[in-house]
């Protein structure tokens, strides 16, 4: 009953509120929000739901693993805002989507930013419309997660409610040895759990699907 009551009642509610908060962040930031609302109509109009299945079984990987679900920029805002950023940084969002942290980091923030993503579309039109827009600092990649080049990264966004527990394992492993001492993972809804991380808090915020928590753990003891 609960379910049925957020499925059809409280979460069209909470999903709407989310848009206008959205909507009233990248105002702020004019060619963030001509891309966003060109996302939103893309996908919409313009991708149907089986061929985006079909890439998601072409892709190979479990499907389970491939639930999408998007952090929105004035979330990301609040889980970045004590992090002493600087154009020095490198960002990587693993799993990136449509691609809109990488666009903003690199925009706002002036760090060079990579997406990626095992979803032909997702990457081709975030380098679209990262051209388009001129944000030069933004690049997407298509490539399973795993197989991502971290060695330069010092911010790492992970969005791995959804993946197995082996695959958080495997990336754990890749992150403790890839990254340089120092790096920052940003991990939703399961903490990093391994001793060669320094946990670095947590914090609730709102996600396209829900409420949901994010972790910060940092590469190296302090």
């Amino acid at each position: 009953m609960r379910d049925l009551l957020w499925t059809f009642f409280v979460y069209p509610i909470y999903f709407l509120k989310l848009i206008m908060v959205e909507l009233n962040t990248l105002q702020k930031h004019p060619p963030l929000l001509a891309i966003q609302l060109q996302i939103w109509g893309y996908y919409f109009l313009f991708y149907p739901f089986l061929r985006h299945t079909y890439e998601k079984v072409k892709s190979g990987q479990d499907l389970s693993e491939l639930v999408y679900g998007e952090t929105p920029i004035s979330s990301f805002q609040k889980i970045i805002k004590d992090l002493p950023l600087s154009e020095n940084d490198r960002f990587v969002d693993l799993g990136c989507g449509k691609g809109m942290l990488a666009m903003y980091m690199a925009q706002v923030h002036g760090i060079p930013a990579t997406g990626i993503d095992i979803i032909p579309t997702f990457i081709k039109k975030a380098t679209q419309l990262a051209n388009r827009y001129r944000i030069h600092r933004a690049e997407f990649k298509k490539a399973p997660i795993l197989e991502a080049d971290l060695t330069k990264v010092t911010i790492v966004y992970l969005a791995w409610t959804c993946l197995t527990h082996e695959t958080r394992t495997q990336l754990i492993e890749k992150l403790a040895t890839e990254l340089p001492d120092g790096a920052i993972v940003i991990t939703t809804t399961y903490p990093l759990q391994d001793p060669r991380f320094t946990k670095m808090g947590s914090q609730t915020v709102q996600f396209s699907w829900s409420p949901g928590t994010v972790f910060m753990a940092k590469l190296g003891q302090t």
